[in-house]
């Protein structure tokens, strides 16, 4: 919806329906701010304070790792 591309991001869901799939492994939908679609994808917990965010579309894989950032 190009009506939305202008919100702010804050606040929008980005992972979506996610469940358990193993351990320290989630899997569910992403929502793809850059693009506006959401892709098929996986959260996995690398250690308490990173996870990693991961997902393919048509052949091509990717994902970003993130970390907490302390108060």
């Amino acid at each position: 919806d190009a009506s939305l591309r202008n919100r702010p991001l804050v606040g929008v869901q980005a992972l979506i329906s996610m469940t358990p799939n193993g351990a320290a492994k989630w899997s569910g939908q992403l929502y793809d701010a850059d693009r506006g679609k959401i892709y098929s994808g996986n959260l996995v917990e690398i250690d308490a304070s990173t996870v990693r965010v991961e997902g393919c579309v048509l052949g091509l894989c990717g994902g970003e790792t993130m970390t907490r950032v302390s108060r």
